[in-house]
């Protein structure tokens, strides 16, 4: 669980009058303790950055969610009853939902990991363009199915080195493949009904030379007692703990794929001990590939492939692999089976 939700849990709101001014009842943030982590009087959280230049021309942000005011005078009553007031940048999340909140303290735990001792005017600012940017996502309709991208962070999660899965995952639903290092690639395909059957584009059939395709074939099925995609939201947030940049990448893929449907969404569960029976192929080596003949007239095309029950196809031969690159072929766990 994120470090500033653990402490907002035990803030009460404010009882004193603003008279004016800004109220919050609030505590340092324990890393950065010139900064605070507020809560108004209707519940809802805010940060509060001491920011040593100010810059009196840095835009006021008004979203549905979040609001963002800097050089604001605010009051914080500390819970010995101690009030400090000043000057602050302020940060606040104006829902009262509490997935919501939950979700702005995530994303500020690690925005606020990343900012040095005394963060400059344009240090906030870009963190809190990042912030705006996955609220403005949270008005977007969703860019791609649930399964998809579920199907996508349990390959993740269950993979050797997580970690080196997610630096190579896809910035953009429209890149070819879902995950890119070097020479090689990932592309997930999941199904519903148990039966292997994709659509492939061309440019996933016929790589580039020199470049080692593999198709990661999933089952993904719903099931109560099976894990949530927010449980592989949050595997990987812990994986990517104090790499700022790697856990604000999954969570612009995230929110940014699952747009408005967010909330209800990330709750549903699959089945994954049925998504671990995953069929790995090679695009070059698999008969169903092998098989389809095309040219540079029909590049737009998608084609549609049932995966033959043959064996598994290896991506590497002879155990010849590139040592300059990180192997795909090694990311996967080996309680997975092929």
């Amino acid at each position: 669980m994120s470090e500033l939700l653990q402490i907002f849990k035990k803030i009460q709101p404010p009882t004193q009058d603003s008279s004016g001014t800004e109220i919050f009842s609030g505590i340092p943030v324990p890393y950065a303790n010139q900064h605070h982590l507020g809560c108004d009087k209707r519940g809802r959280p805010a940060i509060l950055l001491k920011v040593l230049e100010s810059d009196p021309n840095a835009p006021v942000i008004s979203l549905e969610n979040l609001r963002v005011e800097h050089n604001i005078n605010c009051r914080i009553v500390t819970p010995s009853g101690k009030t400090i007031s000043g000057a602050f940048s302020l940060i606040h999340c104006t829902s009262e939902n509490e997935s919501l909140k939950s979700y702005f303290l995530r994303v500020m735990d690690a925005l606020l990991s990343s900012l040095s001792q005394d963060p400059t005017s344009d240090e906030i600012a870009r963190s809190v363009d990042e912030l705006a940017l996955l609220f403005m996502a949270l008005r977007k309709p969703s860019s791609k199915t649930i399964h998809g991208l579920w199907a996508e962070m349990f390959l993740m999660v269950e993979s050797a080195k997580p970690v080196d899965m997610l630096k190579a995952w896809h910035q953009e639903s429209s890149e070819h493949f879902d995950f890119s290092s070097g020479f090689q690639r990932i592309e997930v395909k999941c199904s519903a009904n148990r039966i292997r059957s994709h659509y492939f584009s061309i440019e996933q059939v016929y790589p580039p030379k020199g470049v080692s395709a593999l198709i990661a074939s999933l089952f993904v099925e719903q099931s109560s007692g099976g894990k949530s995609l927010l449980e592989l939201w949050n595997s990987i947030r812990d994986y990517a703990s104090g790499n700022t940049e790697l856990v604000m990448k999954a969570e612009r893929i995230c929110m940014n794929t699952l747009g408005e449907s967010w909330s209800e969404s990330s709750k549903k569960c699959y089945d994954n001990e049925l998504a671990r029976k995953v069929k790995k192929i090679n695009t070059k080596q698999h008969t169903s590939f092998k098989n389809y003949k095309t040219d540079q007239r029909q590049s737009f095309l998608r084609i549609s492939v049932i995966l033959s029950t043959e064996g598994p196809q290896i991506i590497e031969k002879d155990g010849q692999r590139q040592k300059s690159e990180p192997s795909f072929r090694l990311l996967f766990a080996p309680n997975i089976t092929y």
